[in-house]
């Protein structure tokens, strides 16, 4: 592959395959979804072609810069110690109330509940600033004072250290703001 057979058009971060190469192909959705051509585009102002070897060292060079790895399925001695502790209690007293998904999905699911929407719209703030610093993102939806989380691994197809980190945050983040409600 050389330069010429990818084309980065900066303006609008479209891609082009030269060699008819379809950019809807399994590897550059990935790339694209990632935001790793966008970064790879404003690192590399003004230049108007990439190999896809740049694109990749971009990608490389993101993930050593946010402290992220490619996430790999808990192992069973993981899985035992962390999954125990969130499914029996919470950080804080909480309740940990995490329900394993076996054997329809390898994930885990939380129903949050809270005295109002101000209350668990906070509570989705703290956890959508979380993610975006993780790179890992609930699957959840919000019903008045309810969150309903859904937390899996997609690129590892199961649950990893990702979601472990996110749901022990999540019941600090709860235990906070119900303290600090009643409190």
């Amino acid at each position: 592959m050389t330069s010429r057979d990818l084309v980065v058009d900066s303006s609008t971060t479209r891609v082009e395959k030269k060699l008819g190469i379809n950019s809807r192909s399994t590897v550059f959705p990935a790339i694209i979804e990632a935001g790793i051509l966008q970064e790879a585009v404003s690192k590399n102002a003004g230049a108007r072609e990439m190999t896809l070897r740049n694109v990749v060292a971009a990608r490389a060079t993101r993930c050593m810069t946010s402290s992220t790895f490619a996430p790999t399925v808990l192992t069973p001695e993981q899985r035992s110690a962390s999954l125990e502790r969130l499914l029996t209690r919470g950080g804080g007293g909480c309740d940990g109330g995490w329900k394993l998904l076996l054997p329809e999905r390898d994930a885990i699911k939380k129903t949050f509940h809270f005295v109002d929407f101000k209350q668990a719209w906070d509570f989705m703030g703290k956890v959508a600033i979380l993610a975006e610093e993780m790179n890992h993102h609930p699957e959840w939806s919000n019903i008045y004072n309810r969150v309903e989380v859904v937390l899996t691994t997609h690129d590892c197809k199961g649950l990893s250290t990702n979601d472990v980190e996110m749901a022990t945050k999540m019941n600090e983040y709860e235990s906070l703001l119900l303290s600090d409600r009643r409190g």
